[in-house]
């Protein structure tokens, strides 16, 4: 059974967007020096997998978070946001995602076929590790995921762009 975009629109309008935004911070930045890369640029290409990976994350992460909020009678005087996966592992967020929003999964890797031609659960399964080992290059296989960065690029990009197209009129 297909969900209509205004259903799942609806669904999640009213859900907290800050591990959202902040994960869009993350790609909007890596976005920049992706833009400006030059050929020979390999330098910043780890840092950029760095801020793409955490940036993947915080996206599948920002649909299933817990929200403590602490009042002092009407007044609210602290929030807290806390993702409820304690993990980095993109292809066990997705699993997750496909079982406990199947919905919502279906939606973004109809997406992601539709902007690249390629399997979103395939992808994340390939580039699962991309933030912890971006991020501690020195204990890992330098060369992963140099010729990658175009696929993670356009990954984390589809899945904001998924989102945002929800709420374009």
């Amino acid at each position: 059974m297909e969900i209509s975009k205004e259903a799942l629109k609806a669904e999640y309008a009213d859900k907290d967007s800050e591990v959202l935004t902040h994960g869009y911070k993350y790609f909007f930045t890596a976005s920049k020096i992706y833009q400006n890369l030059g050929a020979g640029s390999s330098d910043a290409i780890y840092p950029i997998l760095t801020l793409l990976g955490i940036s993947a994350e915080l996206f599948l992460k920002a649909f299933d978070v817990t929200i403590d909020e602490k009042y002092e009678g009407s007044s609210m005087i602290s929030k807290s946001v806390e993702p409820n996966k304690r993990i980095h592992d993109l292809e066990k967020l997705s699993i997750r995602y496909s079982v406990k929003d199947q919905y919502l999964f279906d939606y973004l890797a109809s997406s992601y076929e539709t902007d690249t031609g390629r399997d979103l659960k395939k992808d994340l399964s390939d580039y699962k590790s991309v933030f912890v080992e971006s991020r501690y290059i020195f204990q890992y296989d330098k060369g992963k995921y140099l010729g990658d960065i175009d696929i993670i690029f356009h990954l984390v990009k589809s899945l904001y762009d998924s989102i945002h197209s929800l709420y374009q009129e």
